[in-house]
């Protein structure tokens, strides 16, 4: 059986790639020795939306009411891929990286998540603009056990590189790092109040399945 190699898996949904969350990825790549992967989910439950016959979008010119065109939609997406396939060429050739395009069609989390391979680095870029300030935090939720321990390696060096705090959130500290005992919501808020240059947790833990959503900052998930 032909063993599969971990990657550094970049999940976008179609509608909102995030260029910060893809350059992380790329140097995460890079230092890693990993083939650099973005997961391009195209939302169905956008498109969904857009075909029902009373939804209605406001002209920017008139500031009127109008009917969604699912054309503007398909325009949009074919300008976000043409756009993504730029950034990916520019990278492939910058860092000399192998790099690939994946393009599935669901759910935007639980697809990124079902499609990550054991042992991928799966990264999402913010849903909200990326307003975390430069030096914020490098933050772990670390709550014990080998996958937190492999979280707690990559923000390490993630700190490193970025040059700002490595601070872990969550039940059980580890010697030597700044600690903050928390609960999920209470880490969730913490982020909110702080700031973040980017998150690690291990895939494992609930908090996998909300941080993507309601993080300011690039998350990653080991």
């Amino acid at each position: 059986m032909t063993e599969v190699k971990p990657r550094v898996t970049v999940a976008f949904d179609s509608f909102c790639p995030r260029r910060p969350a893809l350059d992380l990825g790329a140097r995460m790549a890079a230092r890693e020795g990993l083939r650099l992967t973005i997961l391009l989910v195209e939302n169905i439950e956008l498109w969904h939306a857009a075909s029902l016959p009373w939804v209605q979008e406001v002209d920017r010119l008139l500031g009127s009411l109008r009917p969604f065109e699912t054309s503007r939609l398909e325009a949009l997406w074919q300008r976000n891929l043409a756009q993504i396939r730029t950034w990916l060429a520019e990278i492939e050739t910058r860092l000399a990286l192998p790099g690939g395009l994946e393009i599935r069609r669901g759910r935007y989390l639980e697809t990124a998540l079902a499609a990550a391979q054991e042992g991928d680095l799966l990264i999402f870029g913010a849903y909200r603009e990326w307003l975390a300030a430069r030096r914020a935090p490098v933050w772990v939720w670390y709550e014990g056990g080998p996958s937190a321990e492999r979280a707690l390696a990559i923000g390490r060096e993630l700190a490193r590189e970025e040059g700002c705090r490595l601070v872990l959130a969550g039940s059980a500290p580890a010697a030597g790092e700044e600690f903050v005992a928390t609960d999920g919501e209470g880490f969730l808020k913490l982020l909110e109040r702080q700031g973040c240059t980017a998150v690690v947790c291990p895939r494992s833990s609930p908090l996998a399945e909300l941080l993507p959503l309601r993080a300011r900052c690039p998350v990653i998930l080991v």
